[in-house]
């Protein structure tokens, strides 16, 4: 990745990878993962480096049907990485626990690749 431009990114970008896609908006970020969810409190907007790092939240999700106004449980996240060129590199981290979601890569434009909880 040596040498590669950091580059901006603009609202209405999506950006997939195994496990994860990234809709980014003009104030947040909305993620999907297999069986879970999530979104920034905040815009991605890379700094020295293409470093970033947001809170928002982070949401397990289950198989089957949802009462109506059921909610999956919401837990405080960070997200925070870089982007390099075509290529996010996130890592997930619940704040209150630090438990270490995951950490994935993602790439500008590329579809997802999600398997759904049953």
């Amino acid at each position: 990745m040596s040498g590669q431009k950091v580059q901006s990114v603009q609202a209405g970008e999506s950006w997939g990878g195994e496990h994860v896609r990234a809709d980014v908006e003009k104030d947040s970020v909305s993620f999907e993962f297999d069986c879970a969810h999530g979104a920034t409190d905040g815009p991605l907007s890379p700094g020295a480096g293409g470093r970033f790092d947001l809170k928002g939240f982070f949401a397990t999700e289950r198989g089957g049907p949802m009462r109506a106004g059921q909610e999956d449980p919401k837990k405080s996240a960070r997200y925070h990485g870089r982007i390099r060129g075509e290529t996010m590199t996130l890592t997930v981290t619940l704040t209150e626990s630090g438990e270490n979601i995951g950490t994935f890569t993602l790439t500008r434009g590329e579809d997802a690749r999600l398997t759904k909880c049953m």
